[in-house]
């Protein structure tokens, strides 16, 4: 439990009252880990959809190059 920042024993707590929370810490912690890794697992979502957007903006941009010629490119992709 001192690893946890919490105390060793309370005045007055007995094996039974220590057990009982170190019980319900355990059980937070498991909580709180649960909900650490369904918000990295939407993050990788989100990034692999950034990046499958990303890679078809470079297939299509490449695909313009070969339509338009690059000298054309800058004005599609900068708009000069």
């Amino acid at each position: 439990m001192r690893g946890m920042g919490e105390p060793i024993c309370f005045f007055g707590e007995g094996p039974a009252d220590r057990r009982e929370r170190l019980r319900d810490l355990l059980s937070r912690l498991g909580e709180i880990q649960a909900k650490n890794e369904e918000s990295q697992k939407r993050e990788e979502d989100i990034k692999k959809e950034q990046v499958r957007t990303l890679l078809q903006v470079i297939v299509q941009s490449g695909e313009n190059i070969y339509r338009v010629g690059f000298g054309n490119m800058s004005k599609l992709v900068f708009g000069h």
